[in-house]
């Protein structure tokens, strides 16, 4: 990489960090600024907060499934648990800086399974490919559900979906790019990204499998914002959520900011008030979810995430141990 590109990248790592830190704020001075209503919302039950707790356990282990689904796929075998300590180790490095989830992920299944990082990259293209796809259809049935109601609904939300639903058409049957990839220095990355991505694209039963496992872990996010939305006194359409939960996972998956925190609530926000109720109500219900989902991690995610690393460390260390070996050896 020449010393252009990374300037270019740092630039851009920067911009990226500086959006994220301004939608945060903007989230915190928000909840500030109407503290009094927040407090008394988030004196929510413990039946609330023990139903929440299960389906968010729920919806990890969807999330885990479908990673699991296509690491078979790739001929990776991976064992329920460790794939659910993957899971929330890396929802809990979501909330740190630089992607830290992704790149404990990315790693782990590189030190531990061998895995190539190109390939890892193939399997986070698919699944963003068939969530955009997901979204997309929820959020066209609820906004054209609620348009037929007789709801007022924003255009910009009906042309988003369209547009969001052009992305998975074209991208599952784009042809594979190889003209170009022999004249780049970072061909064979590129080969083996693509190689890996035409694979699982042909792979239809598994991309099917994981198209359900999605559209499920959606409707656990949907019932997820129902109690959220119980416990705050709520009590939005099965529409409104057809198109909030959706979107809600699909801004936590492409997200500049850790975790997707203040984004998704404020989209949240924007739907409810684009559908033509408050852009609080939709923004407190992401909020209650929010708190348990916060707490829900870092009493898991945590300590996932250690033993996560630690195994990481071990094999590392063991390979450099075989590597020494033989020089050892012949001294």
């Amino acid at each position: 990489m020449s010393e252009r590109e990374r300037r270019r990248r740092r630039q851009l790592v920067f911009v990226q960090n500086l959006i994220g830190a301004a939608i945060v704020a903007w989230f915190a001075r928000y909840l500030w600024q109407r503290r009094e209503h927040l407090l008394s919302i988030l004196d929510v039950s413990v039946g609330h907060v023990a139903a929440l707790s299960v389906v968010i356990v729920l919806t990890w282990m969807l999330t885990a499934a479908q990673s699991g689904v296509l690491y078979r796929a790739s001929g990776i075998r991976i064992g329920f648990v460790e794939n659910m300590l993957l899971t929330v180790g890396s929802a809990f490095g979501s909330y740190l800086p630089m992607l830290a989830g992704t790149v404990v992920r990315f790693h782990y299944m590189k030190s531990i399974h061998g895995l190539r990082y190109a390939r890892s990259g193939s399997i986070s293209w698919l699944r963003t490919i068939l969530l955009c796809l997901s979204t997309a259809l929820f959020g066209l049935f609820g906004t054209i559900g609620l348009l037929l109601a007789g709801s007022p609904v924003s255009p910009l939300l009906l042309a988003g979906f369209a547009l969001l639903l052009s992305v998975p058409i074209v991208a599952l049957v784009w042809p594979e790019p190889r003209a170009w990839l022999d004249r780049t220095p970072r061909a064979r990355i590129l080969r083996d990204f693509f190689d890996g991505l035409g694979a699982l694209r042909r792979d239809r039963s598994s991309s099917l499998s994981v198209f359900v496992l999605i559209v499920l872990q959606q409707l656990c996010l949907a019932v997820r914002f129902a109690i959220a939305a119980q416990a705050t006194g709520q009590s939005p359409s099965l529409l409104l959520l057809c198109i909030l939960a959706p979107l809600a996972v699909f801004v936590s998956f492409v997200s500049v900011t850790p975790a997707a925190l203040g984004l998704r609530e404020a989209v949240m926000g924007y739907v409810t008030y684009a559908t033509g109720t408050s852009f609080g109500n939709g923004l407190f219900v992401g909020t209650v979810d929010r708190a348990v989902l916060l707490a829900m991690v870092t009493l898991f995610g945590g300590s996932s995430l250690a033993y996560l690393w630690y195994k990481i460390r071990r094999a590392d260390a063991a390979r450099l141990d075989a590597l020494g070996a033989p020089a050892a050896d012949q001294s």
